[in-house]
């Protein structure tokens, strides 16, 4: 929660607020549209370091098919070829796959 918390603060005034009032998967599917616009025009090659969080998120709990479907949706959108999404995703999955060590965060595993 606060990796997306911290995705979310160039966006919003409170990203908090921001995804708890997210009710609907039309709500949801607006701000990815507008969180990945604002990611392909203002953050270059930063965007790279925010779609590897995301795919940690995605890996905390076991990535479905669903998940990694929509990481590429969210690559697409962003601006992040769908090769380096691949390899991006691949990456994370096997390095948390070998990371695993007792009470660690998902992000201090890959760290």
């Amino acid at each position: 929660m606060q990796i997306l918390i911290e995705m979310l603060m160039p966006l919003t005034s409170d990203p908090e607020e921001s995804i708890a009032s997210i009710t609907t998967v039309a709500q949801a599917e607006q701000l990815l549209a507008e969180s990945a616009a604002w990611m392909k025009e203002n953050t270059g090659e930063l965007k790279f370091i925010g779609f590897r969080y995301l795919c940690i998120i995605a890996a905390a709990e076991g990535m479905t098919v669903g998940e990694e479907q929509l990481l590429y949706r969210i690559a697409e959108m962003t601006g992040i070829p769908r090769k380096a999404a691949g390899e991006l995703i691949h990456e994370v999955m096997t390095n948390f796959a070998g990371k695993k060590p007792p009470g660690a965060s998902p992000v201090q595993q890959l760290k």
